[in-house]
This record gives structure tokens, sequence and C-alpha cells, in this order.
């Protein structure tokens, strides 16, 4: 049987986000702190200001994190992507992209430059493919998975 969530149980999340953002921005400094990201990400000096979307998302991630919390996040963002085009700012600095074209773009890379120190695996003793911070090293170790993940 399906069970549909109750409203009240959405309506306290949405409450407590709302309680937690303010009590954290004020928590941490004067209401100028509150303010001034809010106005810095509607500017239209802003970098991601050109890219349509809702006005909502300019201001605050919690909007989608609540969609997400629904389950129904694809759904809303096709949605925004057949009412926006292509490149839709789903938050105040992030943008859903709907283009095959882009991936190379945007994924991949033709830098010879080493992984940061951020890959690190931390606890993770293993030799994992992602955590191989060497160019070379990784080169070589990616040439022999590369044909376990080509659609041919």
């Amino acid at each position: 049987m399906l069970q549909v969530p109750e409203p009240r149980g959405d309506v306290v999340f949405v409450a407590y986000l709302a309680f937690a953002t303010v009590f954290f921005h004020f928590k941490k400094g004067p209401r100028q702190h509150l303010e001034l990201p809010h106005s810095s990400v509607l500017s239209p000096f802003h970098p991601l200001a050109k890219f349509p979307g809702p006005l909502l998302s300019r201001i605050t991630k919690f909007w989608l994190a609540y969609v997400v919390y629904t389950g129904k996040r694809h759904l809303e963002i096709a949605k925004l992507h057949d009412q926006y085009g292509t490149f839709v700012r789903t938050g105040p600095n992030t943008l859903s992209i709907n283009s095959h074209e882009a991936i190379r773009t945007i994924y991949a890379t033709s830098t010879s430059m080493d992984k940061s120190n951020a890959y690190r695996p931390g606890r993770f003793f293993g030799g994992g493919l992602f955590f191989i911070r060497r160019k070379d090293m990784h080169a070589e170790r990616r040439r022999i998975w590369a044909p376990a993940f080509s659609p041919v």
C-alpha cells in the first residue's frame, strides 16, 4: 500500500530549516551578515546573474533541499529545463546543465597537473583509481580499466 507522507511533517521540516538558517546567521554576527550574501547573489554583477532560474534559487538552496526531501528533484529539474532551457540556476552558486555536448568541456581534463592533497584517501587503505594523485600513475591505471567502462 502506497503511503502518502503527512503534510504536517513537511511543514515541520521547512519550519526547522527556516529556524536553523536564521539562528545560525544571527549567531555568527550582526544583521549585515545576513543581508550581505543575499544582496550579492541578487546583484547583476554576480557571475551567475545572466543564467535564468527561479528567483528563490538566487537566494537560497533550501528550496532545492526541500524538493530533494520530497523525492521529486529529477522531475523539478526537468521542468525547470523545459521552462528555462539548457542552463538553469538552481542555487546561489549552482547551475544545472542539460547538454550532452557540455560533458567533455565540464568533466574532461587536459591538464598535466597532479591531484591536490584533497584526494588523499584518509582512512581508506586501498589503491583505488580515484585516489591516485600522480598524473602518470593515474594514466597507467586508467588505461587498464578503460575498456571495462567502454560502451563498445
